[in-house]
C-alpha cells in the first residue's frame, strides 16, 4: 500500500545486544516507500528468564505500529495469565488489549501524539491505520510465537528452515469463512477489495460490528500462537515484516544468515547486508519495495560449518584434551595423597603446603615444554561447618578448632591444577574416623553431596538447560534432609578462564536473576561441577572469629598505583601478574618476605587483588563437598577429574537413599561416560 519514491532510502537503523547465551541484531530501513511504517521491540531483559522480540508492520499509517510497540510489553507484563506463566493466553489477550486501548480516550490521545511527531498540523486520528504483529517470546527453553498478519518468524534447525508462523491471507479457507460470516467479501485477495491481509491490530473500520466478538470481525486481532521446545539443533530465529520475504524464500534467507554466522560475521553486519540483498533495484515489479525490518536472534552459541576446524582452545583441538586430563590426574592424585594424611592431630597448614608442593612437583613431569602450569586453586581443607577457601600458612596463629583435625571431624579437601591454562579441579569429603563406620548427620550430608554430584552430572548434556541441574541438585540433597549451599557456582571454564559468564548456580534464586540466566548446555563445553551441601539451611552466615583464607585472585585489568610502593612490593606484584593473572594463588609463596602481608593488604586496598572469603554454615551443622571437571562431548561426558570416587562412601551409612525417588533412580542408572567407538575387527 502507498506510493513509491524515485530513489530508495537505504539508511538503516540498527541495534544489537545480548543477555546470557542469546544475542540479537535488528535493522530496518524505509526503502522505496514514502514513509517508514514499521516498528519493533527488542528486549533481551524483558523479564526474569524472558526475552521479547517483535515486528509490527504498519499499513495506512505508521501510528498504530508505533502505538503497539510502545504499549505491548507493559500490557503483557500486567496480564494475569502472563504472571501465571500461561504465555499463549497472555499473548492472545495482549493482542486483543491493543485494540481495546486504541478505542479508549487515552489511547486516541496517545495515538494523536504519535501522529503529531511527524505531522504536527494533524488534529485527529483516522480509523484506517493498522499493523500486522509477529511477537516472539523466549522463556527458558521454549519459544512462543504469536502472529497476526503476514509478518513472519522462522527458525534455523541446523541450517534448515522451520516456519514458526503462518501468514494470514483473506483467500485462506478459514479466513475467508470468517470474513463472509462477518458480512464481508474478498476480491482479488483483498478484504472488501481493499486490505490484502485478514488479521491485524488497529484497522478499526473493519471491526465495527458490535454483535460479534473481536476475533470474528472482518479483520481479526486474534493471533495464532506456536509453541516450540528448543532442541540442540536449533540455531537462530529470523523475524521480519513481509517486506523481507518477497524476493527470497524463507530457506534462502536462513541460508544467507547462517553463512554469516559460521564465518563469525557480526550480527549487525549480517542483518544490514540482508536488507541490501533483498531491496529491489527498481519498483517495476512491485516486489522488494516495501519497508523492511528484520531481527536476527541467535539462540545457539556455537554455530559451525560441518567441515570447520576446531578453535585452538576447544577440547577438539590437538592436545587440549590431553592437558585437561593431565591436570585432572594430578588434582585427583593430590587429593588422594591428602586423604591418606587425614588423621587426628594432623595440622591443616602442613597438609595445604604439602598439597601445593605436590602439585608443583607433579606438573614438572608432564608437558615439559609448557612453562605455564601449576596450582590453579591452592589446596583448601575445611572442617565441619566451614564452607571453603581455608588454606592456612605454616606460621599461622589460627584457632586449633579450624587448624587441627580431630577424630570425628568432617574434612573437605579441594585442589585445582592448570597446565598451559587448561584447568581441572577435584574435591572430596571424608570423616576422620580412622576406619570406623560413620552414620548420622555426617554420613547423610556426604551422601547428599555425592549423589547430588552424580545426578547433576547426568544433566550435563545438550538436551538440558542449567536450571535442570539446579533443580536436580536441590531434589537430591533434600532426600537426605540437606540443602545446597547458597551462592555456590559451577562455571563453564575456558582457556585461562576459571569463571566464564555461563554458570550453574547452587539455587534458583530469583533475587539474583539479573546476573543468573537460563541457557542450554552445548557440546564441547567444559565445566567444573562444584557441589556443596549442608544439613542446615544452606545459608552462609558471618560469625566472629573465622580465620582468613590466604587465597587471592588477581585483577590484571586494574593497575597498581606506584605511589608508596617499595621495590619488594613491585617484585611481588610482577610475580602475581606473570604467574597468576588467570588463576587463584596463595600467600604461601610470598611468606618468606616479612612484609608480604602488608604488601598484599595494600594490593587489596588498591583493588588489584581480592581475597577469597572464609564462609560458614551455622555452628553444629556440617558442609560436604565434591568437585570434578568434565567435558560435554558427543555421546556423553569425558570425566577430566574426580575419577577416584569409587570409595567415597566407604564406611558411611545413611538412613536415606537417593534411589528412593523414581526419577533420581532412573537418572542414576544412566551411563554418563562417553563410549569409545568399537574398532572394526579385521577379517
Amino acid at each position: 500500500m502507498g506510493t513509491y519514491l524515485s530513489k530508495p532510502v537505504t539508511t538503516k537503523e540498527t541495534e544489537s545486544g545480548s543477555f546470557g547465551s542469546v544475542e540479537f541484531a535488528m535493522s530496518c530501513m524505509q526503502g522505496w516507500r514514502t514513509n517508514m511504517e514499521d516498528a519493533h521491540i527488542c528486549d533481551p531483559k524483558f523479564d526474569v528468564d524472558t526475552q521479547l522480540y517483535a515486528v509490527f508492520d504498519g499499513h495506512g499509517g505508521f501510528e498504530v505500529a508505533l502505538f503497539v510497540a510502545k504499549h505491548f510489553g507493559r500490557e503483557l507484563k500486567e496480564n494475569a495469565a502472563y504472571k501465571s506463566k500461561d504465555f499463549p493466553t497472555a499473548l492472545k489477550e495482549t493482542f486483543l488489549k491493543m485494540d481495546e486501548l486504541l478505542l479508549t480516550e487515552e489511547g486516541r490521545e496517545d495515538l494523536l501524539k504519535i501522529v503529531k511527531t511527524r505531522s504536527p498540523e494533524q488534529t485527529q486520528v483516522q480509523n484506517t491505520a493498522g499493523c500486522t504483529a509477529n511477537v516472539t517470546l523466549l522463556y527458558k527453553n521454549q519459544i512462543y510465537v504469536a502472529n497476526a498478519g503476514d509478518s513472519r518468524c522462522v527458525l534455523s534447525v541446523e541450517g534448515k528452515n522451520l516456519d514458526l508462523s503462518k501468514d494470514h491471507k483473506p483467500e485462506d479457507e478459514l479466513e475467508l469463512d470468517r470474513i463472509k460470516k462477518a458480512g464481508g467479501s474478498v476480491t482479488n485477495g483483498r478484504v472488501n477489495g481493499n486490505l490484502n491481509l485478514s488479521r491485524a491490530l488497529g484497522d478499526l473500520n473493519y471491526k465495527s460490528n458490535k454483535d460479534i466478538k473481536p476475533e470474528e470481525q472482518l479483520i481479526s486481532p486474534m493471533p495464532d500462537v506456536v509453541i516450540h521446545e528448543i532442541t540442540p539443533k536449533d540455531e537462530f530465529l529470523l523475524i521480519g515484516c513481509d517486506g523481507i520475504w518477497e524476493l527470497k524464500t524463507n530457506q534462502e534467507l536462513v541460508t544467507i544468515c547462517r553463512k554469516g554466522l559460521v564465518e563469525y560475521v557480526p550480527l549487525t553486519k549480517i542483518v544490514e547486508d540482508l536488507l541490501d540483498q533483498i531491496i529491489a533495484k527498481d519498483t517495476t515489479q512491485g516486489l522488494g519495495c516495501d519497508n523492511m525490518s528484520v531481527i536476527l536472534v541467535k539462540i545457539k552459541r556455537n554455530i559451525v560449518a560441518p567441515d570447520a576446524e576446531p578453535e585452538k582452545d576447544s577440547v577438539l583441538a590437538n592436545g587440549v584434551l590431553d592437558k585437561y586430563k593431565a591436570a585432572g590426574i594430578i588434582s585427583d592424585l593430590v587429593v588422594e595423597e591428602l586423604i591418606k594424611k587425614v588423621k587426628a592431630n594432623a595440622v591443616i597448614s602442613e597438609l595445604c603446603q604439602f598439597g601445593d608442593e605436590l602439585v608443583e612437583a607433579e606438573v614438572k613431569k608432564v608437558f615439559t615444554k609448557d612453562k605455564n602450569k601449576g596450582v590453579a586453586y591452592p589446596t583448601s581443607i575445611t572442617l565441619n561447618e566451614l564452607v571453603s577457601n581455608y588454606s592456612p600458612l605454616k606460621n599461622t596463629t589460627d584457632d586449633k578448632k579450624w587448624l587441627v583435625i580431630k577424630k570425628g571431624d568432617l574434612v573437605k579437601i579441594s585442589v585445582g591444577v592448570q597446565i598451559d591454562g587448561f584447568l581441572a579441579e577435584s574435591a572430596q569429603t571424608i570423616v576422620c574416623s580412622e576406619g570406623a563406620s560413620v552414620d548420622g548427620a555426617k554420613a547423610d550430608v556426604i551422601h547428599a553431596a555425592y549423589y547430588s554430584l552424580q545426578t547433576a552430572l547426568r544433566t550435563l548434556n545438550p538436551e538440558k538447560i542449567n536450571t535442570d541441574t539446579v533443580d536436580i541438585i536441590k531434589k537430591t540433597s533434600n532426600i537426605y534432609k540437606c540443602n545446597p549451599i547458597s551462592d555456590v557456582r559451577s562455571y563453564e571454564i575456558k582457556h585461562n578462564n576459571m569463571e566464564s559468564k555461563f554458570f550453574i548456580p547452587s539455587i534458583d534464586d530469583i533475587s539474583n536473576k539479573r546476573e543468573f540466566f537460563t541457557y542450554r548446555f552445548e557440546q564441547y563445553e567444559v565445566y567444573t561441577l562444584n557441589i556443596l551441601v549442608s544439613n542446615g539451611s544452606g545459608s552462609i552466615i558471618h560469625i566472629e572469629g573465622l580465620p582468613k583464607s590466604n587465597i587471592y585472585q588477581a585483577h590484571p585489568e586494574k593497575h597498581l598505583k606506584q605511589v608508596g610502593i617499595k621495590k619488594n612490593a613491585q617484585q611481588i606484584y610482577d610475580k602475581i601478574i606473570e604467574h597468576h593473572s588467570h588463576f587463584y594463588f596463595s600467600a604461601r609463596q610470598f611468606a618468606e618476605d616479612p612484609t608480604y602481608d602488608n604488601v598484599l593488604q595494600e594490593f587489596k586496598k588498591q583493588g588489584v587483588i581480592s581475597q577469597l572469603p572464609i564462609e560458614s554454615e551455622e555452628p553444629g551443622k556440617y558442609v560436604a563437598q565434591f568437585k570434578m571437571t568434565v567435558a560435554i562431548h558427543q555421546g556423553g561426558l569425558i570425566l577430566l577429574s574426580g575419577l577416584k570416587l569409587e570409595n567415597a562412601l566407604a564406611n558411611l551409612k545413611s538412613a536415606f537413599s537417593a534411589e528412593s525417588d523414581a526419577e533420581i533412580k532412573a537418572l542414576l542408572e544412566k551411563d554418563v561416560i562417553k563410549k569409545k567407538k568399537a574398532k572394526n575387527k579385521k577379517k
